[in-house]
């Protein structure tokens, strides 16, 4: 019923979450390996591969590439994956009873996989927003897709933000600050000292907003959109720490998002 963690000799973490349908476990996901808390210095390293009787250079290459999450920031990863999982399950379970109830059914109303991949995306773009709300305490946010067609964004999610604002369904690509971040490819910190130089100045159309963070959301080579969170007043929780664990939230929903075919 719950997950549990495991930490092997090497001192990786790895994390075991049980994926359920209907009070039934059918199937284990599993994260990792990943550093919990910080990276070891390079004598610790040396030592452990010592002990462990591998070759240190080969070991300390390997540990290099493996991320570090602090204690917080894997609890927000793995409650995003949780949910996310159970949300793809649910579909999944919910498409075969409605077909075993009424065989055909899918297929008759042309709904098939539209219907359920256009449910998928709202969840996972709302439960998106509001975990990555509560991680730095936004005012506002919305989620921000690219509709290839029309070269636009289209506003998937909204938190906060005035009805005018949710009401413009379409906002151009080389529109305001989150056109820059599709073009960079990389998060922005805005409104803090010394990260206003690297963004366009005219970019910046909203002086109410102290602090805003726009992470991108990507899946290989492909940007499928943004999501903005921003805050009113000074907040600490708008720093690079989060800025970097807000990208890795991404990166996921990006891959979710794939799979769904939003676009």
């Amino acid at each position: 019923h719950h997950g549990m963690v495991y930490h092997c000799p090497h001192r990786l973490s790895y994390f075991l979450i049980p994926i359920r349908c209907e009070d039934e476990t059918i199937g284990t996901l599993m994260v990792g390996p990943i550093l919990l808390g910080k990276r070891e210095d390079q004598k610790t390293h040396d030592n452990l591969a010592k002990t462990l009787g591998v070759d240190h250079e080969v070991f300390s290459d390997r540990i290099r590439e493996i991320k570090v999450f602090s204690h917080h920031g894997i609890r927000i990863v793995l409650e995003f994956l949780e949910e996310l999982v159970h949300h793809l399950v649910r579909e999944a379970y919910h498409r075969q009873e409605l077909e075993k109830l009424v065989p055909g059914f899918l297929a008759m109303h042309q709904l098939g996989d539209k219907f359920f991949s256009a449910t998928h995306s709202n969840l996972l773009v709302n439960y998106l927003l509001d975990i990555a709300s509560e991680v730095v305490g936004a005012d506002s946010g919305s989620v921000l897709l690219i509709d290839e067609t029309k070269k636009t964004f289209s506003i998937k999610s909204a938190r906060g933000l005035h009805r005018e604002v949710i009401k413009t369904k379409y906002i151009p690509l080389t529109s305001s600050i989150t056109g820059w971040v599709v073009a960079k490819r990389k998060p922005v910190l805005i409104g803090l000292s010394g990260t206003k130089e690297e963004v366009p100045h005219e970019r910046l159309k909203r002086p109410k907003i102290k602090v805003s963070m726009v992470v991108p959301l990507e899946v290989g080579p492909k940007v499928l959109g943004v999501f903005c969170l921003n805050s009113k007043s000074a907040n600490r929780r708008f720093n690079r720490n989060n800025l970097a664990l807000l990208d890795q939230l991404g990166k996921l929903a990006g891959v979710a998002l794939a799979k769904s075919s939003v676009n």
